[in-house]
C-alpha cells in the first residue's frame, strides 16, 4: 500500500467515513477509493489536493508521511515553508534538492508532467550544490553494490539533470539514472553496437539494452549519501597505541 493510499484510509477512519461517502465527496467511484487504500493505484495529484485542502492537511505530508490522529483532528503543529502549502521551483533550487523515496517512485511516475505534484515534492538541503536542475533518489535493491562496492540499499543518490537526446555528451561507464514509463532504472552506461546498455553493478543482474525513445528523464549520478558503519572504537585505539609504540 502507498502512503498516500495508507493516509486516505487513516482518515477514513479516524473521521468514520465509508468509502462510499468518501469517494461520493469528490466525485469518484467507491472502486477507485478501494485500489488506492489497497495500493493497486495512486490518486492524481489533483484529487491528492482535494483531499489535503479538504481535510487541511499538507499535499506534501499526504503524499510522504503517514499522518497521525493530530494531523487529521487539525491540532496545532509546527509547520515548514512546505506544510503552508508554499510550492517550490519543480527543478529544485540549486542546493534544494527534490527526493524521490522508494515508497513514493510510483506516484513520481504518475506525476512528471505536473508541476504541481514536482513543488510540492519532499525535497533537502545539500552543502555547496549549485546545479540548477537535479534530483535525488534513494537507492533499492542490490544491482548496484557489490562486495562493498558502489551503491548500497537505502542509500541517496544526488543526481543533475543529462540530455539523453544527445548522446554524444553522455559519459560511458558513468552511473545514470533512467526514468522509464513504469519504473525508475540506476545503471552505468555501456556504449554498445548501436545501442545503449544499461549494467548494473552486480554482476548477477543481467544487462539491460536500452530504447532511448523509452526514457523520459535522464539524471546523472553527482554525490552519495550513504549510512556510515560503526566504528569498532576499541580496535581503533588499539591500532593507534601499536603505533606508538
Amino acid at each position: 500500500m502507498s502512503t498516500v493510499g495508507k493516509n486516505i484510509k487513516k482518515i477514513r477512519s479516524v473521521k468514520k467515513i465509508s468509502q462510499q461517502a468518501f469517494a461520493d465527496s469528490f466525485n469518484i467511484t467507491r472502486a477507485s477509493i478501494g485500489s488506492y487504500e489497497e495500493g493497486r493505484a495512486d490518486p492524481k495529484i489533483g484529487l491528492v489536493m482535494e483531499i489535503a485542502n479538504k481535510f487541511n492537511i499538507s499535499v506534501e505530508r499526504l503524499l510522504n508521511n503517514e499522518i497521525t490522529i493530530n494531523d487529521i483532528s487539525g491540532f496545532s503543529r509546527y509547520e515548514s515553508s512546505i506544510d503552508k502549502g508554499k510550492a517550490l521551483n519543480p527543478d529544485g533550487n540549486q542546493r534544494l534538492i527534490p527526493f524521490v523515496s522508494a515508497n513514493n517512485c510510483s506516484v513520481y511516475l504518475e506525476n512528471l508532467s505536473s508541476e504541481q505534484y514536482l513543488s510540492f515534492i519532499p525535497r533537502f538541503e545539500l552543502p555547496n550544490f549549485e546545479h540548477k536542475k537535479a534530483r535525488a533518489f534513494e537507492v533499492v535493491g542490490n544491482d548496484m553494490w557489490h562486495m562493498e562496492q558502489g551503491y548500497p540499499p537505502k542509500s541517496t543518490l544526488v543526481c543533475v539533470h543529462a540530455n539523453f537526446q544527445k548522446p554524444q555528451l553522455l559519459k560511458e561507464l558513468a552511473t545514470y539514472v533512467f526514468i522509464l514509463r513504469e519504473k525508475v532504472l540506476i545503471r552505468q552506461l555501456v556504449f554498445g553496437q548501436k545501442q545503449i546498455i544499461a549494467r548494473a553493478i552486480n554482476p548477477f543482474f543481467e544487462d539491460v539494452i536500452l530504447d532511448m525513445n523509452e526514457v523520459i528523464e535522464l539524471w546523472e549520478a553527482h554525490s552519495l549519501i550513504a549510512p556510515v558503519k560503526p566504528i569498532n572504537a576499541y580496535l581503533l585505539t588499539r591500532k593507534a597505541s601499536a603505533n606508538l609504540h
